[in-house]
């Protein structure tokens, strides 16, 4: 029993109608980019609450896929909120400072 929590727990799967917040970074292979502008900020939390990382434009919606099954179902709160990171393209990955 312990085992499939941990594995549910490292995957970050959420269940339906849950309180908590679900987040999710993008993996490595969502961030190359030769130049800032190859970048986007993307919301990595189902709340809104000012969780942001960036991606290489090209995966804007690989990413949207993610982020609807990660938060389908998703029941708590919701921020109103406005980053004020900007997706930069350092060492060759796409990165929010």
């Amino acid at each position: 029993m312990r085992s499939v929590f941990l594995v549910a727990f490292a995957l970050g799967c959420a269940t339906a109608n849950t309180e908590s917040i679900a987040t999710d970074k993008p993996a490595e292979e969502l961030r190359p980019c030769e130049d800032t502008s190859d970048c986007i900020l993307v919301e990595t939390a189902c709340d809104s609450c000012c969780d942001y990382d960036a991606i290489n434009e090209d995966f804007r919606e690989d990413w949207k896929a993610v982020m609807d099954e990660k938060c389908d179902g998703f029941s708590g709160g919701v921020c109103d909120c406005e980053s004020t990171l900007a997706p930069v393209c350092t060492d060759g990955l796409c990165r929010a400072e």
